[in-house]
């Protein structure tokens, strides 16, 4: 299978982009410790759509306000990749997204597990 030059670009991306949050912000600010699940880097090369996960203690704050400082640091975190990423004439602007995936594969195991019980409860012979 032959891989385009952005299947390329998301993974480098991907793997860069994690290394600078680690090293520059989460130990810096109150996002917290947070995984870069994928990166979806545009056909033009412009943009760069990055999906994340927040882990979340019980004091943090929500996701939806640590992501608006995660955007809010984008300018920087672009800067710093331009430096990772010197083949790249131009670096794409950086737009942060939550990875609702894994929120949505609980609920749909979660509706499982719930209908399994039900059928269960209803026929514990089968």
């Amino acid at each position: 299978m032959e891989f385009k030059r952005t299947d390329r670009l998301n993974t480098l991306i991907q793997r860069e982009i994690s290394n600078i949050i680690q090293r520059e912000i989460e130990s810096d600010s109150n996002i917290g410790i947070l995984t870069v699940n994928y990166v979806k880097i545009s056909k033009d090369l412009s943009y760069a759509d990055i999906y994340v996960n927040f882990l979340s203690l019980k004091d943090d704050a929500s996701d939806e306000i640590k992501l608006e400082m995660l955007k809010e640091k984008s300018g920087l975190l672009r800067s710093l990749l331009s430096k990772e990423l010197k083949d790249l004439r131009k670096t794409p602007l950086l737009r942060f997204h939550i990875d609702t995936g894994i929120i949505n594969s609980r609920k749909i195991d979660e509706i499982i597990k719930g209908i399994k019980k039900n059928n269960f409860s209803n026929n514990p012979n089968a």
